[in-house]
């Protein structure tokens, strides 16, 4: 009695366990059917082009309208054929990159593509692809977005901006040209005038002027003449440099005898009375300039130093230098530089608002900025309005 109420027992047990198996499966099942419609609508509905590969020979499954929205490839076109057969890929590479992303990673994301269509027309499309199961096989799931009118427009944006970019810098050269006809008419109209002058002078009046003044006259033309010719070579030498025609010959040099040369050879031309003060920390070891370049810029910062300086002020050189950084530092005791005029200091053809007639042609620092740049190096400049000022050449220690 016992074992057959226990049998009983199983049996009903055994029924109910088999009816909700049955309840899952059915549910799984309608589960499934709800996945596989969903799938399905979104696969017909989508605007954006899905087609399904087969993973074992890369032939077409299915595609949507989408698909022949895009490419103009039918369901018929494509079916029992793959990517190859119809030519699609401009560049075989972009598959490659694809086949090889699935095989690294099962997935692809926002691959960019140019795709060949049905017209022999050409897009671009933005593909994500990733393996899935698909009708009992593994296939390749790929959805593409045409981005070919984006592209466009960015290309157009692009271009239009570049052609933005380039009428600015066109306008700048125009500018730069016609400031620099101004500048050098300008500083070319004193000189003339003091050497006409000076040769009218000798020319009427030799006889009469005495031997002093005759030196006098000559001595005005002469210097004149070097102003000129000073303004020529700066000319050229800013040209050049914007060109990029200025080569840079790096080789070994011993800063210390450099810079002690290059203080004897100022004291010995200067026509200024200053106190020039040398201090020199040298690195051990030859750095790697080119020696004309660095002779110019030092040279130049001398000169303006003793040009905004009065007679018997103190200017400063010193030679410094860190692991890593040669230091030249050139102070003076001048009229010192605007605080608004700074930022500008070293645009060709600037000059400070307070240098009244001190004669330059605002090209010196512009110069002198381009061939520390070509260095790979920085400068530097501290000043105050009627209390010197102080700039920093900092060039590579190598």
């Amino acid at each position: 009695m016992c074992d057959t109420e226990k049998t009983k027992e199983q049996l009903i047990q055994e029924l109910a366990d088999l009816r909700q198996q049955l309840a899952d499966r059915a549910r799984a099942e309608e589960a499934q059917r709800e996945s596989e419609n969903r799938f399905q609508a979104a696969f017909r509905t989508s605007p954006d082009a899905i087609n399904i590969n087969r993973l074992s020979d890369g032939m077409y499954v299915d595609i949507n309208d989408g698909f022949t929205a895009l490419t103009g490839f039918t369901a018929e076109d494509v079916f029992g054929k793959t990517s190859a057969d119809i030519n699609i890929w401009v560049d075989r590479t972009d598959r490659e990159r694809l086949v090889q992303g699935l095989k690294e990673h099962g997935e692809v994301v926002d691959l960019e593509a140019q795709f060949r269509f049905k017209d022999g027309g050409v897009g671009i499309g933005l593909m994500s692809a990733r393996i899935i199961r698909f009708g009992g096989e593994m296939c390749i799931l790929s959805i593409t977005r045409n981005i070919t009118e984006r592209k466009r427009l960015e290309d157009e944006s692009r271009n239009a901006a570049v052609m933005r970019a380039e009428l600015q810098k066109e306008k700048e050269i125009l500018a730069l040209k016609e400031q620099f006809i101004a500048t050098i008419s300008h500083e070319f109209r004193t000189p003339l005038a003091v050497i006409k002058t000076s040769n009218d002078l000798l020319s009427q009046y030799y006889d009469r002027l005495a031997e002093d003044r005759r030196r006098e006259l000559f001595h005005q033309i002469d210097q004149q003449i070097k102003d000129m010719i000073g303004l020529i070579n700066d000319t050229l030498d800013f040209t050049r440099a914007q060109a990029g025609k200025t080569e840079v010959n790096r080789l070994p040099l011993d800063l210390g005898p450099f810079c002690r040369a290059i203080v004897d050879q100022f004291q010995f031309t200067n026509d200024w009375n200053h106190r020039l003060e040398y201090t020199g920390n040298p690195p051990e070891q030859p750095v790697s300039v080119d020696k004309r370049l660095l002779q110019h810029i030092l040279t130049n910062l001398l000169s303006n130093a003793a040009k905004y300086t009065p007679d018997d002020a103190r200017i400063c050189f010193e030679l410094d230098h860190t692991a890593s950084e040669v230091i030249f530092r050139i102070s003076d005791e001048g009229i010192g530089i605007p605080e608004s005029d700074q930022a500008r200091l070293f645009d060709p053809f600037y000059r400070a608002a307070n240098v009244d007639a001190i004669k330059g042609s605002g090209l010196g620092l512009a110069i002198v900025k381009q061939y520390v740049d070509m260095h790979g190096g920085r400068i530097e400049v501290e000043s105050q309005e009627g209390r010197g000022s102080t700039f920093s050449v900092l060039l590579p220690n190598a």
